[in-house]
């Protein structure tokens, strides 16, 4: 009896659908610290601002959640993450490092040879999460776009579609 009574809080939150987030930090050069407010979350198009990428917040979400569930979710985790932002990663651009070339110097003077060009690189294609997760980039503000101490980021309306969403 003492066990059932034990696994009855657990079997109850999966009952009730609470979506569980998960941080994880991908630039141990950033310190993060918590937030004051939730950071804005996108899911169909990206901040006019740029940011870069110091961590994934992964959801579990149990069926019947509902969209709003898994933002507020999203941006509860990424104010707790320290997030400037929270972006859908299935949105999120995949960034070249500077040192890496988009061709070689051979086949940039080859251009105008006989010799045909390589063959376009594959489509980077995102593995999308397993049915139940969602996985989201924490994004820290870059420093040249900082809004100065005091001032908002100018963000359209929370009700358009693409537009960070506060909660």
């Amino acid at each position: 009896m003492r066990t059932f009574v034990l696994l009855l809080p657990s079997v109850l939150a999966l009952a009730t659908g609470c979506i569980s987030a998960e941080f994880v930090r991908t630039d141990p050069r950033v310190t993060l610290a918590p937030k004051a407010s939730r950071p804005q979350v996108y899911i169909d198009r990206l901040p006019e601002r740029s940011y870069r990428s110091v961590g994934i917040i992964e959801l579990t979400i149990p069926t019947g959640s509902s969209l709003q569930d898994v933002m507020n979710a999203a941006g509860d985790e990424g104010q707790r993450s320290g997030c400037d932002v929270v972006v859908d990663r299935s949105i999120h651009p995949v960034r070249r490092e500077s040192g890496q070339r988009e061709t070689s110097t051979f086949w940039r003077h080859a251009q105008h040879s006989p010799i045909p060009p390589p063959p376009a690189a594959p489509p980077v294609v995102y593995n999308s999460p397993p049915p139940g997760k969602r996985e989201f980039v924490c994004g820290i503000w870059e420093e040249a776009e900082a809004p100065a101490q005091g001032q908002a980021p100018s963000a359209a309306s929370p009700g358009q579609a693409g537009v960070g969403f506060t909660g």
